[in-house]
């Protein structure tokens, strides 16, 4: 099985309140809850997703990878090191944006408002 769309650097923040969260809303706090990670926290991000999905039947993934304040080529082999140590095959591709979510969303001057 491949898994098609990963977030690896989303792995340590699950069970964080961001699941519960609007999109937008979730997309803007994402630098906090992921940023200021140091080489070794990336590769073990990446350990832990490839974990994860073997033990689901994934032998392949494609990861979107996103790095505060823009992507790294150390970032990008750290992850790439992970996937490999674990004996999976993966495309790592990093997020970047030459726009905010807010410059490009329609309704940008829309206020979010938070529920529950």
């Amino acid at each position: 099985m491949v898994n098609g769309h990963v977030h690896g650097h989303g792995t340590l923040a699950k069970g964080l309140v961001g699941d519960r969260w609007p999109l937008e809303l979730f997309l803007t706090a994402m630098p906090g809850m992921t940023g200021n990670r140091t080489l070794e926290d990336k590769y073990l991000i990446g350990l832990l997703a490839a974990v994860e999905m073997i033990r689901k039947g994934c032998t392949a993934c494609y990861d979107l990878f996103f790095e505060f304040l823009l992507p790294s080529r150390n970032g990008i082999e750290a992850l790439g090191r992970a996937y490999q140590d674990a004996g999976m095959r993966a495309v790592i591709a990093p997020m970047i944006a030459d726009k905010t979510l807010y410059q490009a969303y329609l309704g940008r001057g829309a206020v979010i408002i938070l529920q529950g």
